[in-house]
This record gives structure tokens, C-alpha cells and sequence, in this order.
């Protein structure tokens, strides 16, 4: 019955429509990529009052189906690892402004820098494994490499170990092109190890091997490389009679025999002598090149080189003589 006090019915019962939230769920938990590569994730989300739903995240991008009900795909890039890692809150709200949220953690890795030895090269500037096979005792080798890290927001710092004892070179910051250089006091074969570190930690290092030799055994090879073009049959007899002058002035005359070549010279310790002889051999080289129409560069270059060598070596061995004890300064 109508209540004239109330303004109603007395007794009838009124029914109110309570909204409820939306659900949202992760199909993955966590999510673990490297730095600077992509990340995602998927789920779905659903409202049983069938109010439409928009899914939303505190980072990256979302795409989804349209509707009460349906599956969402999330997606993000992260330049640094692990600064980058962090909870992901998913939000879903429905038409009425209800939400419901759910959350992933997302796990960034820091990935170590690539590094490269790019090239070595000898005093002359000749490359190790292109235009020489070796380096020489007392001469400086150049290094030169690069390095890469996809974590655009890294800072590095490097190093570089030549493999013979001597201490290891701190480069200090880098950005990209590095670059070093030694002098080798005794001949062998060394690793060079090149380390690039990033400030999260992560260490990236390259090596190469660089074969070391005295100026006597680089003169050997060059012999060795001089007869082998004695033997290419388009080398004329002019050419041919300059070449075999110049392996006997390092070889020494009568088949090596006469003790006169820059070889005996450098084992003696006679390096004035040495060098002498190995001017004239250049000039015999460049007697060859004229007359037979030949680019001898390379072993000229690597003769140059083994004078330069002998010379710095004799120079040290003064040095070392002359601060012994007993001995003026």
C-alpha cells in the first residue's frame, strides 16, 4: 500500500546494480630479455557485466581486442640492463570506470661489449697478416680495434694486456675507436688480449697473436722471399743479377759462406757494419725495380725496418752498458 508519509510502497523491496570490476591476467610471469631487445607479454581480460574494457600499462604499449572480453598483447624495448628491470602494472577499466589490475615483473639483462681487434700494424705501418707475417724486437706495433654495446646507456672503460709481462695499459673512458701501442723487448709469440668493461660490469676482450722477431731472423725471411722471386720465370736477367746481389749482402758471399753479410754482421754485434750493408742492398733493390719492372715495396719496407730494429737495439744494449755499475752516465 502506498505510505502517504514515505511517498512509496510500503512494502515493496528495490533491487540496486552493483558494477564489477574487470579481470586482467599475465599469461607470463616473469619476462627476462637481454637489454635493447624486445619484450612481450600476453594475456587476457574479461567483465562479466559485459561493459567494455580498456587495458592499460605503466609501461610500454598494449594492443587488444575490442569488447567485454579478449586477449591483449603488451610489448617494450629496454635500452639498459639491469637498471631496466621493474614490476609492469596492467589496469583494465570497464566503460563505468571500474578497474582491475594485475602485475609481471620484467627482468633486464646487461649484455657485455663486443670487441674487436681490427688490425696491427708495424712501426712502418705495414699490417701484421696482410703486408708482414711479423713485428721486431724494439720496434713499435700499433693496435687498433672497436667495440659495440647494445646498452645505449652504458659507459666503458679499457684495457689492454700486449701477453709479455709488461703491465696491463688502462686506456681509461672509452666511446668507440680505441687505439694502443707497444714495443716488444724480446722475440716470441704473445697474445694481446683487448678488454672493453661496461659500468654494470659486463666484460667483452679480443686477442691476437703477434709473432716477435730480432732484425736477424727478419733479414732470414727476407732472403727467403727474395729467392722465391728469383724463381718467377717473368723476372728479367738485369732484374734477376741485382736481386742475387742483394741476397748475398745478406746472406754473405759464396753461398753464405764468406762471413761478410748483414746476417754475420748482426750476429757479431757489428750493427754499423750491418746497416752499411743493408743500404746497399736497398739500392740493389731499387736497381731491380727499375730494370725489371718490379714493385720490391714490402721487402724494402720490411729491410728498413730491420735497420731501424738493429739500430734502437744497439742503442739499448748502450744504455744498459753504460748505467752498469763501474760505468759513467
Amino acid at each position: 500500500p502506498w505510505d502517504d508519509e514515505k511517498g512509496a510502497n510500503a512494502g515493496a523491496a528495490y533491487l540496486f546494480a552493483v558494477n564489477t570490476p574487470p579481470t586482467v591476467v599475465a599469461a607470463n610471469d616473469p619476462i627476462t630479455v637481454d637489454e635493447a631487445d624486445p619484450a612481450t607479454n600476453q594475456g587476457y581480460f574479461d567483465d562479466t557485466d559485459g561493459d567494455t574494457v580498456v587495458v592499460t600499462a605503466s609501461v610500454g604499449n598494449i594492443a587488444q581486442q575490442s569488447g567485454y572480453y579478449g586477449q591483449w598483447d603488451w610489448n617494450h624495448c629496454e635500452s639498459d640492463g639491469p637498471s631496466g628491470s621493474q614490476t609492469v602494472t596492467l589496469v583494465a577499466t570497464d566503460s563505468l570506470g571500474a578497474q582491475g589490475t594485475t602485475t609481471f615483473d620484467l627482468v633486464v639483462n646487461n649484455v657485455a661489449p663486443a670487441v674487436s681487434i681490427d688490425q696491427i700494424a708495424d712501426d712502418a705501418g705495414q699490417v701484421l697478416g696482410v703486408d708482414v707475417d711479423v713485428v721486431l724486437v724494439g720496434l713499435m706495433v700499433y693496435l687498433e680495434g672497436s667495440f659495440t654495446d647494445p646498452g645505449a646507456m652504458d659507459t666503458h672503460t679499457a684495457q689492454v694486456d700486449w701477453g709479455d709481462g709488461s703491465p696491463v695499459v688502462n686506456l681509461g673512458a672509452v666511446t668507440g675507436d680505441l687505439e694502443a701501442g707497444h714495443a716488444y723487448a724480446d722475440e716470441g709469440s704473445f697474445t694481446v688480449v683487448l678488454s672493453v668493461k661496461d659500468n654494470d660490469g659486463g666484460i667483452g676482450s679480443a686477442m691476437a697473436e703477434i709473432p716477435v722477431v730480432d732484425p736477424a731472423d727478419a733479414a732470414g725471411d727476407s732472403i727467403d722471399d727474395l729467392e722465391e722471386l728469383l724463381g718467377d720465370p717473368n723476372v728479367n736477367e738485369d732484374a734477376a743479377e741485382a736481386i742475387q746481389e742483394a741476397i748475398e749482402g745478406l746472406d754473405g758471399g759464396d753461398g753464405g759462406q764468406a762471413g761478410n753479410g748483414v746476417l754475420d754482421k748482426l750476429e757479431a754485434g757489428d750493427t754499423g757494419a750491418a746497416l752499411r750493408k743493408l743500404q746497399d742492398i736497398l739500392e740493389d733493390l731499387e736497381e731491380a725495380e727499375d730494370t725489371g719492372g718490379l714493385d720490391l715495396s714490402a721487402i724494402k719496407a720490411q729491410l728498413a725496418l730491420i735497420a731501424k730494429a738493429a739500430a734502437v737495439n744497439a742503442i739499448g744494449q748502450a744504455e744498459v752498458a753504460a748505467s752498469s755499475p763501474g760505468e759513467f752516465k
